[in-house]
C-alpha cells in the first residue's frame, strides 16, 4: 500500500455484514467499538503515513508531535484537547469550527489529497471539500495544487475582499460536483482567482441537491390525504385496497401500502392512534418503529447516536432557508441513508409481492444487496457525500440489515433491541 492510502482493514467489518444474522448478535457487534475505526488510530496511522516514525502507542509523544505540527503552522489548540484525542477520550465533533481543524492537521502534516479524503471517509466520518463554501473550495485547490496552509489563508482573504459578482434569479443552481469540476481545470492561481472574480455570488447557499432528494423521498415515503380515508375505512370495516389501487393516482404513500400488504399477509391491525399519518412524525416512527430509539443512554458508538434521525432533525433539513447554508452534514446524509434504505427495500417488497420484481420466483432480497449499494453510492455521490463505509458504525447498520433475508424487518428488530435495551436500564 502506498503512502497515499490510509490502509485501515476492512476485512473483520466485511466479513460480519455476512456472518452475522441474529440482531442481538448484530447489536453485541455494533457495541464493540474495536470493530470500528476509531479516531486515535485514524490519526495516527495519517501520522505515520505523512512521517512520523515515533511510537504508535505513546499517547505524550504523539501529542507533542501534533502540537509541534500545529505550530509550525500557527494553529493553536490546547494540550488536553490533544492528549484527549489520542487517549481515546473524545473526537472532534461534526461542527464547522472541527472541520476546520481537521483540515488544518492535514495542512500541518503535509496530508496528500487523497490521505486527506480518506481521513474525512474513514475516520472523521464526514464529507470532504464542500467546494460550495469559499473556505473549502480554496483547501480543495491548495490540497490538489501542493500548496501550503499560509497560502490557502491568503487565497481566501483575497477572494473575501472582492466585490460580490452579480447573479440572476433565474439562473439555474449551480451544483457541488460543477463547482469542483472548474476548480480542477484551475491550474495556477490567477485562473483560481479570476474564476472566484466571476463567480463569487453562486456560494452563498449549498446542499442543494440533497435537500431535493429527501424531499422527494419524503414525498413518496409519507402518508397521502387520500391514506387518511383508506385508513379510517380499514378501521371501521376491515376492507384493505388492493396493491393496483394503493399504486396508482391518487397514488398511496409507501408506508401506506407497505401497512396494507402487511395486513393482507399477517392480519395486522392498526395500532396507531390519534397521529397524523401524512406528518414527518408518523414517517418516521412507522419507519424506524419505535421512533426515536437511540438515546444517551444506549451502549452505541456516538457516532451512531448523534444525528440520528429524529422528527427534529427532519424539521431542521425541510426548513429550507436553514438547511441551505447548513453545514451539518452529517444529520443530512443520516437522513438520506435512512430513506433511502427504506425506499429500496419497500419498494422491493411491494414489488416482490405483485409478483413484479423478477422472472425468477426464487429471487431472494439477499441477490439486491450489490444493487442496493451501487443506488446508496450514486445517491451520496451525487449528492457531495462519502459511500456507504462499512467501518463507520452508522453505514454498518444499514449495510449489515440489506445483507439479511429480509432488510427492513431486520432494522427494526435491531431498534428494538437497542431500545429493550435502554428500556432495562
Amino acid at each position: 500500500m502506498t503512502k497515499d492510502h490510509l490502509n485501515l482493514s476492512t476485512g473483520n467489518a466485511q466479513d460480519s455484514l455476512f456472518s452475522i444474522d441474529d440482531c442481538n448478535e448484530a447489536y453485541q457487534y455494533l457495541q464493540n467499538s474495536a470493530n470500528f475505526v476509531s479516531f486515535h488510530t485514524g490519526l495516527t496511522t495519517l501520522m505515520q503515513r505523512c512521517g512520523y516514525t515515533g511510537s504508535s502507542e505513546d499517547v505524550e509523544e504523539k501529542t507533542a508531535y501534533l502540537l509541534q505540527k500545529l505550530a509550525a503552522i500557527h494553529v493553536k489548540i490546547t494540550e488536553i484537547t490533544v492528549r484527549d484525542w489520542f487517549s481515546g477520550k473524545r473526537r472532534p465533533s461534526l461542527d464547522s469550527r472541527s472541520r476546520k481543524l481537521v483540515y488544518e492537521i492535514c495542512f500541518a502534516l503535509g496530508a496528500s489529497f487523497e490521505l486527506v479524503q480518506e481521513f474525512f471517509r474513514q475516520v472523521y466520518f464526514s464529507r470532504s471539500f464542500n467546494c460550495h463554501t469559499i473556505k473549502e473550495a480554496v483547501y480543495y485547490y491548495c490540497l490538489h495544487q501542493n500548496h501550503s496552509y499560509d497560502h490557502a489563508l491568503e487565497l481566501y482573504e483575497t477572494i473575501k475582499a472582492m466585490p460580490e459578482t452579480a447573479k440572476s434569479k433565474d439562473s439555474d443552481p449551480v451544483y457541488t460536483d460543477q463547482i469542483r469540476n472548474a476548480l480542477d481545470n484551475c491550474r495556477s492561481d490567477e485562473e483560481f482567482l479570476a474564476y472566484f472574480s466571476r463567480n463569487k455570488s453562486i456560494f452563498d447557499r449549498w446542499n442543494q441537491r440533497a435537500l431535493f432528494y429527501i424531499e422527494e423521498f419524503v414525498l413518496q415515503i409519507r402518508g397521502t390525504n387520500k391514506d387518511i380515508e383508506r385508513i379510517e375505512i380499514f378501521k371501521k370495516i376491515g376492507t384493505i385496497p388492493d396493491a393496483k389501487t394503493l399504486a396508482t393516482p391518487p397514488a398511496s404513500g409507501l408506508i401506506t401500502q407497505e401497512f396494507f400488504m402487511q395486513a393482507r399477509h399477517l392480519g395486522l391491525k392498526w395500532k396507531y392512534r390519534k397521529q397524523n399519518i401524512t406528518s414527518i412524525d408518523f414517517m418516521l416512527e412507522f419507519i424506524i418503529d419505535p421512533i426515536e430509539p437511540v438515546n444517551k443512554k444506549a451502549k452505541l458508538p456516538d457516532i451512531v447516536k448523534l444525528n440520528f434521525p429524529s422528527k427534529k432533525t427532519f424539521s431542521k433539513i425541510l426548513n429550507r432557508s436553514q438547511s441551505e447554508t447548513s453545514t451539518s452534514y452529517d444529520s443530512i446524509r443520516k437522513c438520506l441513508i435512512l430513506l433511502k434504505f427504506y425506499h429500496f427495500w419497500v419498494t422491493l417488497e411491494l414489488m416482490m409481492d405483485s409478483g413484479n420484481a423478477a422472472e425468477d420466483s426464487q429471487t431472494e432480497y439477499a441477490d439486491y444487496f450489490d444493487d442496493f449499494c451501487e443506488e446508496m453510492a450514486q445517491l451520496l455521490e451525487e449528492c457531495g457525500y462519502e459511500e456507504l463505509y462499512e467501518r463507520n458504525p452508522y453505514d454498518w447498520i444499514f449495510l449489515w440489515a440489506s445483507t439479511t433475508e429480509h432488510p427492513l424487518e431486520s432494522f427494526r428488530r435491531m431498534m428494538k433491541t437497542i431500545d429493550f435495551d435502554n428500556s432495562e436500564r
